[in-house]
């Protein structure tokens, strides 16, 4: 007698979608403030320079044409873009090639790969502390179908110690560390 074995195909689909949801959170999202109308370009080196938008296009499967004026990305770099509504929130691509365009002067077009997403839900909420008591505006994106769990992520990134039962802000946490 044999036997086969078969795998559900909804669960492995599944699991690659809440897999992509995370990769999202933290390969693709920084907790730093990026002015609007800018570009942060972050170079191999790790120097930061600013540039500025010209324009942003999310195409298919998580490719971004980006335009900019002024400081011009290498290859491997790294891109930073505001996400619109944000303050501290911003998109993170990576730059896979970089061209020169005719005008204006000191322009350039990089392709860059980033999230599939086409939208973000980004949340802001009151954070207090449970130390010191002090109250804090934190923003996150919101990738799951846990609002908590991507808030306590979210802290975590930006300094917090933080979990579903207590959040520690990043001073007091430096303080006692």
């Amino acid at each position: 007698m044999s036997y086969q074995l078969f795998t559900k195909q909804p669960q492995i689909v599944c699991c690659t979608a809440l897999l992509n949801k995370f990769l999202i959170m933290f390969e693709f999202i920084s907790y730093q403030n990026t002015p609007g109308g800018k570009i942060r370009v972050e170079f191999a080196s790790g120097i930061t320079e600013l540039a500025d938008t010209l324009a942003v296009v999310a195409g298919e499967m998580g490719h971004y044409e980006v335009q900019a004026q002024g400081v011009r990305p290498t290859l491997g770099s790294i891109l930073y873009l505001p996400v619109k509504g944000g303050r501290m929130v911003s998109l993170k691509l990576r730059v896979l090639g970089v061209s020169e365009l005719i005008s204006p002067v000191n322009a350039w077009k990089a392709s860059c790969q980033g999230p599939d997403v086409k939208e973000f839900n980004l949340r802001c909420l009151d954070m207090s502390c449970d130390e010191c008591k002090e109250v804090s505006q934190v923003e996150f994106i919101e990738y799951s179908d846990s609002i908590e769990s991507d808030a306590v992520k979210a802290l975590n990134q930006q300094g917090w110690l933080a979990s579903l039962e207590k959040q520690v802000c990043p001073k007091c946490y430096k303080a006692a560390h």
